[in-house]
């Protein structure tokens, strides 16, 4: 097959409303290495409290285990209509982290993340019009530093499979 069929076949596909899988740069920010000791859970009495109304979400999420930068353990759940809120538990020492996004003013809010990378990839759309924002975000030093905020078109691929 030449270069041009297999061109114009993979916009005919794409014009049919097929999604592309979209790769996101997780190995660029790839930790050194997964933990493998004892879980740690949150402490609801004490330093956690704060959290101790989500404490049966997070408690679940640190019983599935390590799906983040080597070990953490992120949980997203719904808090309404357009509405999710998003924790991190750290599997080695039972602190637990509120993420940077969620509530309903990022409605839609679609993550995207590694159990071996500091990298998130955040996609929402509070508004219902086309198109969403991604934003990106690289954990370092208890934190989450925001590295890229774009706005994407109606025509791009804001929810969609990603590797």
């Amino acid at each position: 097959m030449t270069k041009r069929t297999w061109l114009t076949l993979s916009l005919l596909t794409l014009s049919a409303g097929q999604t592309l899988a979209i790769e996101y740069p997780f190995d660029l920010y790839r930790v050194s290495g997964i933990y493998s000791g004892k879980v740690h859970y949150p402490d609801f009495a004490g330093r956690e409290r704060k959290f101790a109304m989500f404490r049966t979400r997070i408690r679940q999420a640190a019983q599935q285990g390590i799906n983040f930068a080597g070990h953490y353990a992120i949980v997203q759940f719904g808090c309404g209509t357009m509405c999710s809120a998003v924790y991190m538990t750290d599997i080695a020492n039972g602190r637990v982290y509120t993420f940077p996004l969620g509530g309903e003013e990022t409605g839609r809010l679609e993550l995207k993340f590694a159990s071996m990378s500091s990298l998130i990839v955040a996609h929402w759309n509070a508004d219902f019009t086309d198109g969403c924002t991604e934003q990106r975000f690289v954990w370092r030093n208890e934190r989450f530093d925001e590295i890229a905020n774009t706005k994407l078109d109606k025509n791009a691929a804001c929810w969609t499979d990603a590797k």
